[in-house]
């Protein structure tokens, strides 16, 4: 090679690298095309000059001292850098503005770009040895700090401001040239390599966009909501935000978006938010109408701000209150409206105005089903928009922007377990940055349609539904309370027939919605007495439409309560089955004893079934009309029944007595009216019933026409042959004559005898049974609860010795799980311990109570 071996001068090797190399470079991009156009491959250098250039460089870089012109080399590379951006690039930028003077930087940003790139190539040697060595800004680096130290500098305020007001217009509608705009954001990136190229982009073209941004979207806000409604403005809001998402990911950096969203947030929704929530068309509006996607908008906006969502949840819960306090104010207004309608009936001298109490009994129970199903529906209805619109927001990849996926499913199994819970609406809690949306540098996930914003954090789930629900169905105004009405209707869709037909499936689902009401009731211990009551009269009388529904619904509460809570019907479901195996081997004992008499002799005896069930199982009300009732006097032909089983029993069992509760007995009676009627009803009813048989000559009982030789009797008369209380007579004489079916009727000096011309279509009649537990049920259960708290004060005190009136009050409180008791019973119950010397006031401190041991 020419010159190999030969010593070389500076300024001889210099000429030949700016002649040979620097120099005609610079002309190949001072004739290139306008950006846009294509045009084939040009050789800027051949392969034999690029050889020639890089062997001086080396040669120069190698020689022995004082002739090795490495630094001189690094220094002139330098120099004729700026030489050409003085003399080239600064003259072409003068006196241009807008989008002349971004398309024609853009220009020279890539010549420079360019020109860089071959004198790196150049001048490799140096940047491989001699960079390195002396510790020198690399090449590339240098040539890169020139443009921004002698260019960029002077034009850096009238460029940004040119691409802020070429963002402007097209946020008006104008077209704009976002690949330029993607590559001069690009250019402030490359400017600035230290903080991976962002310092420069944000202090210089962020920050004006933000400030920017901000003055633009105040001025919209305030047209948006002064001309549009809340769905509608939302809508904007939205728009606005899918508008900067997609320029952050076209031609701004990534790190910009949720800095860009953030302040469309705080000027679209932050800003505004009391005001667009006090709407008349906010969200009450939108839960009237039904706007679900409205809703689903409004809980996606408004979680990007802080605190935000639980304003709207504030009124959604207001909603859901107003809308129960309705339900309720139209119960309580139809019972006194039926009341005064009954009052005036009463009061009619036309006998047929007024209703029968049975009558008014069944009216009552179908307006309280009625009621309750308004409230299942009110439930379920808020619970799907719960579940449709407040729940977590799908994750969406940005590859398959705008598609729709399946929810995360961290977010979605945390709602799910809220839910079982009760229904609750899902808050979305993340870290905010300045401009109140989350900051995450994942910038492959986003959330709904907005790039950058990810909600990772956890789910918080509160109670919106259940204590909306809670401030209206323990409501005192309303009578019966609701957990009675609660339980009514259970008993009501577990009967055969016990209202509207419904499948298993119905009745299943049904059952679910009342256990999720049931989480909201606070006298749970009131629901499980009523509950209790009527579960024992449908399994003793065989009126339950399906076992497993029963047990379906027990479990349920098991699962809510715990098992101390349905112990008491568990039990009583089991015993029914051990009863029923006790029964078959009673009917077998009685079959074999009636093969072993000859035909001549065997016993008339009637068919009889035996419930046997332990006292803790058997309703409560059973057992005081038992307590009213002990010597009910039987007719020989079930007191022949009675003897037998007791015998049998005594034969199976030891130390263990029968209770015969014949209130929840069934029988049957054959009774010959104006035709043949059989009788359904219960075993006290049938006593009194058989006193009004007609004596034959034979002495026989007969049940032929009726005459006027029927027996005629008066309530005293039947108090001493039935051996029961006036009261319960005449609740039985009630119940037989004053309903539907009018079997008995009143003579003269207040006689009863049998209605002769009675008559019904059906053959067989199920009479009305006296109800009496809707009556004791309330005061069964304050008794009970009086228990309870004189057992929870007395277990505490003994553990804690001594505590302020404001402390026991808060323990007892807690461990009160099935009801909340007023002040009021505390402080009763603290005064009755004390008077029985459980407790006593300390006599320093009157508020301060002591365990007396």
């Amino acid at each position: 090679m020419e010159g190999h071996g030969e010593l070389v001068t500076l300024e001889e090797g210099w000429t030949k690298l700016r002649l040979q190399g620097i120099e005609k470079v610079q002309r190949f991009l001072e004739q290139r095309p306008e950006r846009g156009h294509t045009t084939k491959r040009v050789c800027v250098v051949s392969n034999e000059d690029y050889a020639a250039i890089y062997t001086m460089v080396y040669t120069m870089c190698t020689q022995r001292s004082p002739y090795n012109f490495s630094q001189d080399l690094y220094h002139l590379y330098g120099d004729s850098i700026v030489r050409y951006v003085h003399s080239t690039v600064l003259p072409s930028l003068e006196n241009r503005r807008g989008s002349d003077l971004l398309e024609e930087l853009l220009c020279r940003w890539e010549n420079h770009r360019t020109l860089v790139k071959w004198l790196q190539k150049f001048f490799a040697y140096l940047d491989r040895y001699y960079v390195k060595m002396y510790m020198e800004a690399p090449l590339v680096k240098r040539g890169i700090a020139i443009f921004k130290d002698h260019v960029f500098e002077r034009v850096k305020q009238p460029v940004s401001a040119a691409i802020e007001e070429a963002i402007r217009r097209q946020r008006e509608g104008e077209s704009l040239d976002e690949e330029s705009v993607a590559q001069l954001v690009c250019m402030y990136i490359g400017l600035d390599p230290e903080d991976e190229g962002l310092g420069l982009y944000q202090r210089e073209l962020e920050d004006l966009l933000l400030a920017s941004t901000k003055q633009f979207y105040d001025r919209k806000a305030r047209e948006w909501i002064a001309s549009s409604t809340f769905a509608e403005y939302l809508q904007l809001t939205e728009a606005a935000l899918e508008a900067e998402a997609r320029r952050c990911e076209r031609y701004l950096h990534s790190s910009s978006s949720s800095k860009l969203l953030g302040v469309v947030v705080k000027s679209t929704l932050q800003q505004h938010q009391q005001e667009l929530l006090e709407k008349d068309t906010a969200i009450p509006f939108l839960l009237a109408g039904e706007g679900r996607a409205e809703l689903r908008l409004a809980h996606r906006l408004f979680a990007l701000v802080d605190g935000a969502v639980e304003d709207l949840a504030k009124q959604f819960k207001m909603y859901i209150s107003a809308c129960g306090e309705k339900l309720v104010q139209q119960r309580i207004a139809a019972m006194r409206e039926t009341q005064q309608m009954r009052a005036q009936g009463s009061n009619s001298s036309n006998s047929n105005a007024a209703l029968s109490q049975q009558q008014q009994r069944q009216q009552d129970i179908i307006c309280e089903h009625r009621f309750v199903e308004s409230v299942l529906d009110l439930h379920d209805r808020f619970k799907s928009i719960t579940l449709d619109c407040f729940r977590a927001q799908p994750r969406i990849s940005q590859d398959t922007f705008g598609s729709s996926t399946r929810p995360a499913p961290q977010a979605d199994s945390l709602f799910q377990k809220a839910l079982k819970e009760g229904p609750y609406c899902v808050l979305a809690t993340t870290r905010s940055s300045q401009y109140g949306v989350p900051v995450f540098p994942e910038r492959h996930i986003i959330v709904g349609l907005f790039p950058c914003m990810r909600f990772p954090g956890a789910f918080i789930a509160f109670s919106l539904i259940a204590s909306a629900f809670e401030s209206f169905v323990n409501a005192q105004s309303l009578q019966p309370p609701f957990a009675q009405l609660l339980a009514s209707f259970c008993d009501r869709i577990l009967r055969k027939a016990g209202g509207e037909r419904m499948g298993d499936e119905e009745i299943e689902e049904c059952l679910m919605k009342v256990v999720e009401i049931f989480n909201y009731v606070t006298d749970k211990d009131l629901f499980a007495e009523q509950y209790r009551t009527q579960l024992g009269r449908r399994l003793l009388h065989e009126t339950s439409a399906s076992l497993e529904l029963e047990r379906l619904l027990i479990a349920k509460l098991r699962l809510k309560c715990g098992a101390h809570f349905t112990a008491k019907v568990e039990g009583m479901v089991n015993d029914l089955q051990v009863a029923a195996g006790l029964m078959r081997a009673f009917q077998q004992q009685q079959q074999e004893e009636q093969l072993k008499k000859q035909s001549d002799q065997r016993d008339q005896r009637l068919d009889d079934s035996v419930a046997c069930l332990k006292d803790a199982s058997v309703p409560s009300a059973s057992l005081e009309t038992v307590m009213i009732a002990p010597d009910l006097r039987l007719p020989p032909e079930l007191a022949q029944c009675v003897g037998a089983f007791e015998q049998f029993y005594a034969s199976q069992t030891q130390h263990r007595k029968l209770t015969w509760v014949n209130s929840l007995g069934t029988a049957l009676v054959a009774a010959q009216l104006q035709k043949r009627q059989d009788l359904i009803c219960n075993t006290m009813q049938a006593t009194l019933l058989l006193r009004f048989n007609r004596k034959q000559d034979d002495g026989t009982s007969g049940n032929s026409g009726c005459c006027a030789g029927d027996p005629a009797l008066s309530v005293q008369q039947l108090v001493e042959d039935l051996r029961l209380d006036e009261l319960t007579v005449k609740k039985l004489l009630g119940s037989l004559m004053l309903g539907r079916f009018k079997i008995l009727k009143k003579g003269e000096n207040d006689m009863f005898q049998v209605n002769g011309s009675f008559s019904c279509l059906h053959r067989k009649i199920k009479l009305p049974t006296p109800v009496q537990e809707e009556t004791q049920c309330r005061a069964r259960v304050e008794e009970d609860r009086s228990i309870t708290v004189d057992a929870a004060i007395v277990r505490i005190m003994k553990t804690r010795k001594s505590l302020s009136h404001q402390q026991l009050v808060g323990e007892v409180m807690a461990q009160l799980h099935f009801f909340q008791p007023p002040a009021k019973l505390l402080k009763e119950r603290i005064q009755d311990l004390i008077a029985r010397e459980f407790l006593e006031r300390d006599k320093d401190k009157p508020t301060q109570y002591n365990y007396v041991a």
